[in-house]
């Protein structure tokens, strides 16, 4: 368990560690804001979320599209 206790505190002071939770930090907190000052412009777009299938269909399938490029 005392490695377990080394590894973890080496872990949380490494500058890598904090830099990248700084970094998901921020984006967690512009995201919403963003999206948010989005919707106000339409506020009827924010009611039609989810409504179309076609959009899920495309959001969850386009981790399989790839680029190729032939030359």
């Amino acid at each position: 368990m005392n490695y377990f206790k080394i590894d973890l505190m080496r872990l949380l002071t490494s500058r890598q560690v904090i830099a990248v939770v700084i970094l998901l930090l921020a984006i967690a907190i512009i995201d919403p804001i963003t999206v948010s000052l989005h919707f106000s412009k339409d506020i009827d777009s924010a009611k039609t979320i989810g409504q179309n299938p076609f959009q899920f269909w495309m959001l969850m399938n386009s981790v399989s599209w790839e680029i190729t490029y032939t030359i």
